[in-house]
């Protein structure tokens, strides 16, 4: 018997509600294209645990909008069945969808080993056919750095410790292929150190935070990844990754709309997709010093991040209520991961987005393109 699914997609500016027998079938929206080489996703009640309150209803609606922007997605714990949720959800919708699994650390061992374990049991239940790494910690230096910085070095053995567990875990497995253990972290928190034990570097790079102009943003997220810290990935001959890129549209009443010059709107986060993904997947395509993965920043405004002030919350393209935002997706395709093993290739009825896909032949506009590129 087919399960009833009352999902919401974000159609014609507000969110119309769909019925259909099964989570095979929706309305693609045609304002939606796979134009992302990936995005940076985080379920709607997710980040509180042990508060948790996502269904696996909402996460199959979410699946179905981020098959139409992507064949890759990166997730950030474990915690509240996100990780379990997302795999359950790939499988009724039968998408394209590949992940890579996070396992956040907080350098507390309960956290860890929570974390850890709930990450193989969903690998043990659903295989691994879509997941293209295990990433160990976000942010986990920073965050050391800022609150301690003396602490800094014992933080790194600490992450490097967990990434080598995970490995040996998977090393006890049969699951019939090697699944890469990598790290992410702010940019300017990558060392050899950590490129050399990490099988790939996923490397946070926010013009935004940075200062940037908006019109150099695109060119100074390349440049980033080449010219500081994040180097240390590609002289090791590890993948780098930028890890999340994106630029907010909005900051809370009474917060600032700018950081350090840098101005949150829809007009600058346009431009940011405009100058960036269309040159950055180019480049990819080219290969060469700027062919860097990347993961946009991201699908909802998160409001649990209301608790940080200023532009936190409002990075999605789509807001927290899943209503997509005054924006303009670009039209070039993403170089796109063909299904593997039980996957599917649904981008739902009547969408354009399907197939394998290609990069898109130069940019929609503005100065992320050219011999410095982007992404």
């Amino acid at each position: 018997m087919f399960k009833h699914y009352s999902i919401f997609l974000a159609l014609g500016g507000l969110a119309s509600k769909v019925f259909a027998a099964d989570a095979t079938q929706w309305q693609a929206d045609s304002r939606l294209h796979r134009s992302l080489w990936g995005i940076a996703y985080t379920s709607a009640h997710s980040a509180g645990y042990p508060q948790c309150g996502d269904t696996i209803d909402e996460v199959v609606g979410d699946i179905q909008l981020i098959s139409q922007l992507t064949t890759r997605i990166r997730l950030y714990g474990t915690d509240c069945s996100q990780f379990k949720n997302v795999q359950e959800a790939i499988k009724q919708t039968k998408t394209n969808v590949h992940v890579y699994a996070g396992i956040y650390i907080d350098g507390n061992e309960t956290t860890y080993e929570r974390q850890r374990d709930e990450a193989f049991a969903v690998l043990d239940e659903y295989g691994v056919d879509n997941i293209l790494g295990i990433t160990v910690g976000n942010e986990y230096l920073l965050q050391t750095f800022t609150a301690t910085p003396a602490s800094l070095s014992t933080a790194e053995t600490y992450l490097i410790s967990k990434i080598e567990d995970v490995r040996t875990m998977l090393s006890s497995k049969n699951y019939g292929k090697t699944i890469p253990v990598g790290s992410a972290d702010a940019g300017s928190q990558i060392t050899t150190t950590l490129a050399a034990a990490a099988d790939y570097i996923m490397a946070n790079t926010h013009p935004f935070f940075s200062g940037i102009n908006i019109e150099g943003a695109a060119d100074w997220t390349a440049q980033y990844l080449i010219d500081q810290e994040p180097r240390y990935a590609t002289a090791a001959g590890k993948t780098l990754l930028s890890a999340e890129i994106g630029w907010p549209t909005d900051a809370m009443e009474g917060g600032s709309l700018s950081s350090n010059g840098s101005i949150a709107s829809i007009p600058n986060t346009q431009l940011l997709l405009d100058t960036f993904v269309c040159a950055a997947n180019t480049n990819i395509t080219a290969g060469g010093p700027y062919a860097n993965g990347y993961f946009w920043f991201e699908l909802f405004d998160q409001e649990w991040k209301v608790q940080y002030g200023g532009a936190e919350p409002y990075w999605g393209l789509f807001d927290k209520d899943k209503n997509f935002k005054a924006l303009t997706i670009p039209t070039c395709l993403a170089d796109a991961l063909a299904p593997v093993g039980s996957m599917g290739n649904n981008t739902g009825s009547g969408s354009s987005s399907g197939g394998s896909g290609s990069s898109g032949s130069g940019s929609s506009g503005g100065s992320g393109s050219g011999s410095s590129g982007s992404g």
